[in-house]
């Protein structure tokens, strides 16, 4: 064999072996144009900021809606629809509820909210303690205002208006009344309330 058989026998082992080579790199690394390094580079450098991006843009808070009973004043009696009696608000969880009726009287004396199964109001037995109660009351007769008042434990009415329907929010020291005003043409009206006591959470 001659010097330039063996020369092309050489370079044509060499570009087979090259050949091969470059296969099997392609299959081993896959096949990427020449910027498809870089890219992947910035991808993977930018993969975290987008996650936190992503996390970020998701809000995963529960905006807490402000509960009306807590931001209302205690001992006083309020015209209107009363606020939803919720399950707790304020520190204070709802333990029971009761509703009754009765009738008051034009001039008449005022008469207390009854407790629960007609017996006394709780609130103030045996002295002031830490319950709330919301108590609604309305007139079956919605032309004829009814007198609400809010009397303390020495018997000192502390707050009072007129409605025809409303709700009060008394703490343990007072009791809820209601009366007929004076100087109207119907005689008397029958009364419906509905009252929730709320007691110390815990």
């Amino acid at each position: 064999m001659t010097r330039s058989e063996r020369n092309s026998l050489v370079a044509i082992l060499t570009a087979i072996v090259l050949i091969i080579g470059g296969i099997v790199a392609a299959v081993v690394l896959g096949v990427r144009g020449p910027d498809d390094g870089q890219d992947l580079v910035a991808r993977a450098a930018e993969t975290p900021t987008a996650t936190a991006e992503a996390a970020g843009t998701a809000d995963t808070t529960v905006e807490e809606t402000p509960d009306p009973l807590a931001d209302a004043r205690l001992n006083r009696v309020t015209a209107g629809p009363a606020p939803a009696a919720t399950d707790s608000w304020g520190g204070v969880e709802h333990v029971r509820s009761w509703e009754g009726e009765f009738t008051v009287w034009r001039g008449g004396l005022p008469q207390i909210i009854l407790g629960p199964a007609g017996n006394w109001f709780p609130a103030g037995q045996p002295g002031c303690g830490d319950g709330v109660y919301l108590v609604e009351f309305a007139g079956v007769d919605k032309q004829s205002p009814l007198q609400a008042s809010l009397v303390d434990a020495t018997g000192v009415t502390t707050h009072e208006a007129e409605a025809a329907a409303g709700w009060m929010l008394l703490d343990d020291c007072h009791l809820p009344y209601l009366t007929l005003e004076a100087g109207g043409e119907v005689p008397q009206v029958e009364v419906t309330y509905e009252v929730h006591e709320y007691q110390p959470a815990g």
